[in-house]
């Protein structure tokens, strides 16, 4: 074994072993029935490998965009091989990967392989947005994800600043500094946006009055987690909703 795929595997294991320390601290807090820690850490190390094995290939060619990336994986047939590096983790069967990406692309959850594809392209984003988040901090005043476009439910107090969290690949923006902002429609008018939390602070759900748009915040800083775990921690802030079901209306 050379140093340098030693050094790669051990990168590998410290990042899986601070991933399931965070499961073990704050999976509690995850709003999702049927969320199994196990599983969740059989999938991490499957996407760990896979985003390091794109690392490794894009190091001396830049970023380019996602969907060029995308692009050359599917022509390469390299997205089918991670497609079966997931579904031998997760156990599924997957005998039309092709078929599964289409589904994917159209949303039909129903169809087998979805969830190895789905993962598959999420290690994917993962890894394109580990590139970008080495090229410094992003300033975007929105919930739409700078690197893969999808639109995020989670804000992260960092400082004075808040940041946005992408629920699919992990990338971290800056969404306003010094004051909470709305990231669906701008505001940071105090009065507009209210937040419910418990009286530690620690996580929070916040509503805009003038959008109407709720998203749920990591409050307290002394939660450490790696980012593709915050979204989840997040969720557990929807205990808050009944209280913002509760409230009268204006």
């Amino acid at each position: 074994m050379t140093r340098v795929v030693a050094g790669i595997m051990a990168g590998r294991l410290e990042e899986l072993e601070e991933f399931r320390r965070a499961l073990d601290k704050y999976g509690h807090l995850v709003r999702i029935r049927e969320f199994d820690p196990e599983t969740a850490l059989v999938i991490e190390e499957a996407q760990l490998r896979i985003i390091e094995d794109i690392g490794r290939g894009l190091e001396d060619k830049g970023t380019g965009s996602l969907e060029e990336l995308l692009d050359s994986l599917v022509e390469s047939g390299t997205l089918y091989r991670y497609v079966d590096m997931i579904a031998d983790a997760i156990g599924e069967k997957v005998e039309d990967p092709e078929g599964a990406l289409r589904a994917v692309i159209r949303g039909e959850e129903g169809v087998p392989g979805f969830r190895s594809v789905f993962l598959a392209l999420q290690a994917v984003a993962r890894a394109y947005a580990l590139l970008l988040l080495k090229e410094g901090p992003v300033e975007e005043p929105s919930s739409k994800c700078p690197a893969c476009g999808i639109r995020s439910e989670t804000m992260v107090k960092r400082g004075d600043d808040y940041h946005m969290v992408c629920h699919f690949c992990s990338y971290e923006w800056v969404a306003s500094r010094g004051r909470m902002m709305c990231p669906y429609c701008g505001t940071t008018d105090p009065i507009a946006i209210g937040l419910y939390s418990d009286k530690k602070r620690r996580l929070g759900l916040a509503h805009c009055q003038e959008c109407g748009s709720t998203w749920r915040c990591v409050l307290d800083e002394t939660i450490k987690a790696p980012r593709q775990l915050l979204p989840l921690i997040a969720l557990g802030a929807e205990v808050y909703r009944r209280f913002l079901e509760d409230r009268p209306s204006l």
